[in-house]
């Protein structure tokens, strides 16, 4: 990579141009498809990188674009698939920006200052994935001051971006505020002003705010397709708010029952981790064993929430010793911030609290709620204690001494 930035350019004649990028992507899209249906994903990811590896040491400006497309679409499949080492991930960003200075792109006053642009919402969007959501947003809007005149996606797009980031890292009230200016500038049935609603809904459920959730769901409902992944967010965002209302887990579980349209990985498991945070037993033998969701859905262990989910399941097997049972549940607990769906990482503290009351290790149930009231509290801007609203129990609980573990 350090050659790169010393390299002089030896085929001076050529000169990167908007449009023969554009051409190149598409190209770089075509042959990586062709490669991923006869290698794989993982043949796909060595095709790239070997790639990346012959023409990093070419001097000649048009072989630098290739190199430089083949390091977004590196970073790319990294973000969306992982398989990157994080010192690689690194270099491949310090070598982009060593292929744009070399070839004399300026950041904000070229017109192809949007590359910087790319490469710093990629490195936005891998922050964000693995749990980093403050540098994730500040990356995001360095991405969009970077880019000059020809800016990367809408405005709606970007709001959209932010409010996403802001949601994870809870600042709810700021979030909501970035998603109705996603909407604004959005149409009505784009996929941002649609991603937009869903979130707005999730931040007002989170934010307390159920009646204002219900009404903006429903008015939500009426204006998308049915049999779309927007309308089975929207409808479990619905089913979200009424549990808050009712503490019932009869019409969750039903949706995720074999056939349903909410039989996905994402839905299951979070139903699963719904069952172990409310008060009662009830919903324990109303899901498939975890075992088998996770061998259906092929989850890969080496996810946070994968891994909190095992140890949530794992901590009411009384054939494994306490100590193996919090020792993995509170190094899994260690990584939940790493999680970056903020209602996951409540349902994990709150279960965790509830698991650990029943265990009558009631210090650690403090702290681990303690990180439930500080989160419901981050996101409802200081308003409510309990974000998933089926904690009240726990919310007024006399956490006495006598109560010490």
């Amino acid at each position: 990579m350090e050659g790169i930035i010393n390299k002089q350019i030896t085929k001076k004649s050529y000169e990167w141009r908007i449009k023969k990028i554009q051409e190149l992507k598409q190209e770089t899209a075509a042959t990586l498809k062709s490669i991923e249906a006869t290698t794989g994903m993982k043949g796909r990811l060595s095709f790239i990188c070997d790639k990346i590896r012959l023409l990093s040491e070419s001097s000649d400006s048009e072989e630098q674009l290739h190199c430089f497309i083949y390091i977004m679409f590196a970073l790319v499949h990294h973000e969306q698939h992982r398989g990157l080492p994080a010192a690689r991930v690194g270099s491949l960003l310090k070598m982009g920006y060593a292929l744009l200075k070399v070839n004399g792109i300026k950041p904000s006053t070229s017109k192809l200052s949007y590359l910087y642009g790319e490469l710093h919402l990629i490195k936005s969007q891998i922050l964000i994935n693995e749990g980093d959501v403050w540098l994730a947003a500040w990356e995001l809007q360095i991405s969009k001051n970077i880019s000059g005149e020809n800016k990367i996606g809408s405005d709606g797009f970007h709001y959209l971006s932010l409010g996403i980031r802001n949601l994870a890292a809870g600042n709810g009230s700021m979030a909501m505020d970035f998603f109705e200016r996603a909407e604004k500038y959005s149409p009505v049935h784009s996929s941002i002003f649609q991603k937009a609603r869903v979130y707005r809904c999730k931040s007002q459920r989170l934010s307390s705010q159920l009646d204002s959730a219900n009404e903006l769901t429903e008015a939500s409902l009426s204006i998308v397709d049915a049999d779309t992944p927007v309308h089975e967010e929207l409808t479990w965002e619905r089913t979200c708010t009424n549990i808050a209302e009712s503490n019932s887990l009869h019409e969750m579980i039903s949706m995720v029952r074999l056939g349903k349209p909410h039989y996905h990985s994402t839905y299951v498991l979070e139903a699963f981790l719904w069952s172990r945070a409310v008060n009662s037993y009830q919903w324990f033998k109303s899901l498939p064993k975890l075992t088998t969701i996770l061998r259906k859905f092929e989850q890969p262990k080496a996810d946070p929430f994968c891994r909190s989910v095992r140890a949530l399941d794992e901590a009411y097997d009384t054939n494994i010793p306490m100590i193996n049972r919090l020792n993995k549940l509170g190094q899994t607990l260690n990584d939940n911030n790493k999680i970056k769906d903020i209602n996951k990482r409540l349902l994990i503290y709150l279960a965790a609290t509830r698991w650990l009351i029943r265990s009558n290790q009631y210090n650690l149930a403090r702290l681990t709620f303690s990180e439930y009231e500080s989160l419901s509290l981050r996101v409802s801007n200081g308003i409510n204690r309990d974000g998933l609203g089926i904690a009240n129990d726990l919310v007024t609980r006399i956490w006495k001494a006598r109560h010490a573990s």
